[in-house]
Formats: C-alpha cells, sequence, structure tokens
C-alpha cells in the first residue's frame, strides 16, 4: 500500500492516506494479511539492507532514531509484502525491545512486529498498555481485533469491533463485524451491505478494505465468480496484494480447477506460488524439466524456511507426498492460527492422509464457533460421516495422529 509520507499516523480517527502509513491492523482487517500466511524466518539485518532503504527514499540518512528507522522497515514489510523486514525492525529497536518504559508510539510498533511473529500474548500486553491509555486509539483497536480473529477467539474478536465505535470510520467498523458475522451465516446479509458502502464511499483506503471483505464473503458462499471479481477490483487498488491472491488461489486448489491454477502461478515468485504451481503441475501430470528445477530449489527453500508452517504442509502433502511431515506441519500451523483458512489446510491434509482425528477437531471448532462456509461443507461432510461409521462399529480402528 502506497502512503505519501513517512510520518506516523498516531490519531485518533486511524489512518488516512493524507497521514501516511499505518500498520497492518489498520490498513489490512483482513486476517491473513495481518499476520502473514506468508510468515518466514527472519533474515539477520545487515547494513547494506538499511543503505538501500536509504537509497530507496525509505528514510533519510540523517533519520537516526531508532524508532523511525523501525517504522520505515515496517512499512517496507506491509508495502512490499517482504517479511524479513520485520527483522530489521526489530534489530533497529533491539535495545529497548524488553523495555516497559517506552512511549505508546514504541509500544505500537512492537506489536506489530510481535504480531507478524505469532507472539500474540506480547502483541496484546503492549495493545492493552495503549487502549488503557488512550481508549480511542483506532490502530491498537484494530491490530487488537486482527489478533483475536486468528487467535480463533471470534467472541473477543467482534466484542473489539464494537469497542471501537468512537475511534474508526464507522464503515470499519461495519467491516470488522463482517470479519466475524460472514463465516456465521450472514454473509449475504452482509454482502449487500458493503456493496452499498462501497458505492457510497471515495475513501480509498476503506474502500480496499470493504473489496477485501465482499470478496472474502464470495468465498465463504462458495461463488467463484464473484470472488474473481473483488480479486481484481482489489488488485486494481492494491496490486501488491498477497492476501487475495493466496485466498483465491486456495480456492482453485479445493475446486480442482489445476489447470487455472497453474496458469495463475506460472511466475512462481513467491513460496505459496511455488507449492501450489508444482502442486497443480503433478495433479495435470506436466511435471517437465523446469518443474524439476523448481521442486529442487523449494526444497532447499523449505529448509530456510521451517516457520512457514501453512504452505510447508501443503508441500509436503501434495508435491513431495510425506504424509507424515505433511501432517505435523498443518498441525503446527493450525497451533498457531485458526482461520477458515488454516481449518482447510489441516481439512484437506488430514482427508489426504486418512486423519480422521484431525478433521473431527475441526468439526468441533466449527460446530462451536456456529461457523458456515461453504468450502468447509465437504470435509465436515466427510468427517460427520466418519464418527458415524466409528459409532456404528466401534472396534473399527482409525488413524490416530500421535505426532
Amino acid at each position: 500500500m502506497k502512503s505519501n509520507s513517512g510520518h506516523f499516523n498516531f490519531s485518533k480517527k486511524g489512518c488516512t492516506k493524507k497521514g501516511g502509513w499505518c500498520f497492518c491492523a489498520a490498513l489490512f482487517i483482513s486476517s491473513g494479511l495481518c499476520v502473514g500466511s506468508s510468515f518466514a524466518v527472519a533474515e539477520a539485518f545487515t547494513p547494506q539492507g538499511e543503505t538501500v532503504l536509504i537509497q530507496q527514499g525509505f528514510y533519510s540518512s540523517a533519520q537516526q532514531n531508532p524508532l523511525a528507522r523501525a517504522k520505515a522497515f515496517v512499512k517496507r514489510a506491509q508495502q512490499e509484502q517482504k517479511p524479513e523486514f520485520y527483522s530489521y525492525a526489530k534489530q533497529a529497536i533491539k535495545h529497548q525491545w524488553q523495555n516497559q518504559n517506552v512511549s505508546l508510539e514504541f509500544r505500537l510498533v512492537r506489536a506489530a512486529i510481535n504480531q507478524h511473529y505469532h507472539e500474540f500474548a506480547e502483541a496484546l500486553n503492549d495493545l492493552d498498555f495503549i487502549l488503557a491509555q488512550n481508549p480511542n486509539q483506532a490502530q491498537a483497536h484494530l491490530m487488537r481485533f486482527s489478533v483475536l480473529l486468528v487467535m480463533g477467539d471470534l467472541e473477543k474478536a467482534r466484542s473489539q469491533c464494537q469497542k471501537m465505535l468512537l475511534a474508526v470510520d464507522s464503515a470499519l467498523v461495519v467491516n470488522c463485524l463482517a470479519q466475524v458475522d460472514g463465516v456465521r451465516g450472514k454473509a449475504k446479509q452482509l454482502e449487500e451491505t458493503l456493496t452499498s458502502l462501497t458505492a457510497e464511499l471515495h475513501h480509498e483506503l476503506i474502500q480496499e478494505q470493504l473489496l477485501i471483505s465482499l470478496f472474502e464473503l464470495s468465498l465463504i458462499q462458495g461463488d467463484s465468480a464473484k470472488a474473481q471479481k473483488y480479486l481484481n477490483a482489489v488488485l486494481r487498488l492494491s496490486p501488491n496484494n498477497r492476501y487475495v491472491v493466496e485466498q483465491y488461489n486456495q480456492m482453485l486448489w479445493l475446486q480442482g480447477d489445476y489447470q487455472t491454477l497453474l496458469d495463475s502461478t506460472q511466475r512462481a515468485q513467491t513460496f505459496e506460488e511455488k507449492v501450489y504451481y508444482l502442486a497443480a503441475a503433478k495433479r495435470l501430470g506436466v511435471f517437465s524439466h523446469r518443474e524439476k528445477r523448481l521442486k529442487r530449489a523449494l526444497a532447499l527453500e523449505v529448509q530456510r524456511n521451517s516457520d512457514n508452517h501453512k504452505y510447508i504442509a501443503l508441500y509436503y502433502a501434495y508435491v513431495e507426498r510425506h504424509e507424515e511431515n505433511a501432517l505435523m506441519y498443518a498441525k503446527r500451523n493450525w497451533a498457531l492460527q485458526k482461520t477458515v483458512s488454516d481449518a482447510l489446510v489441516l481439512l484437506s491434509v488430514s482427508k489426504e492422509v486418512h486423519a480422521d482425528d484431525e478433521m473431527d477437531t475441526i468439526r468441533h471448532w466449527v460446530e462451536a464457533n456456529g461457523i458456515q462456509d461453504k468450502r468447509l461443507q465437504p470435509f465436515i461432510a466427510v468427517a460427520e460421516e466418519t464418527v458415524l461409521h466409528q459409532a456404528a462399529t466401534p472396534n473399527t480402528t482409525h488413524v490416530r495422529n500421535t505426532l
């Protein structure tokens, strides 16, 4: 997301384009973007990395304040979807990282970094402190909502939406509620509401958020044509938005549209694209010299990028066909973050390796949270059928996961 200034907007009403850059939660309410489905191993900070930022205008060489440097690194990480810059940001403020006697602005930076690395308790600690001092701090509200949503605590996430009524634009509150209520049977109703809001608004940043939510609501309802429409609309406003692309690729994979998936990931630039490209190529039987070379390179990348649990699980399930590793990484990903997208990863891998217990875990989560999402239905039906079969034949042995 582009901004016109490097100035940190620490205002009551949250992000505005004029106000410069803001944190992930303020720009991207959608869960996948905020905590990183493209979570990667941190690269070590180097002076060369700082020099590149100076040369590219992300901050002035005269800007020696560590917090200013950290904000510049987070800005680039978010704008260009380059997670290694979160490591640079943390290094820039490492001497004060454990200090609790810091400014609210410092805490917001630290919370954004901790959020990226799934250190949710630490992020919430800083966000709670900020909101205790300033109950109308918009960015803290939005980031706190995002953390709770990805942790799978839908009730607390919805409550957070209501708490931000006086802090952010009302359209963002509606959009916030849509993140929770959309997966609880109100997708169609919310689609109509957000469509009307989008037509009325001319604020580009907020409009983008509404379009992302409309994209997600289309996925929830299983409407691939509308999902494609909103995907294109989001990318027109934000060409580097990896979240919507990743979600769309997941939809293609689940639908078995391997040719479209192969075409859409042809460039294979990100880790996620490489995994889906190779998986689709295998399913289509077009594993030529290029695919074999890419597979060797990806195997090395997996070793360096071992914290990207979500896509490593898919890599082992559909590229390497290593069932034990696939299930292990899918479970690790679910332990870290609990969104429908993460549930789909664990379900698809569990179905592939016949891990009935894990499918039943997701079935209970879906029932407990009242989730209604058409993408989940085929898997939940299999899980329910398995439960019924086991009840009818109690001596039947099924796969029990002991990883």
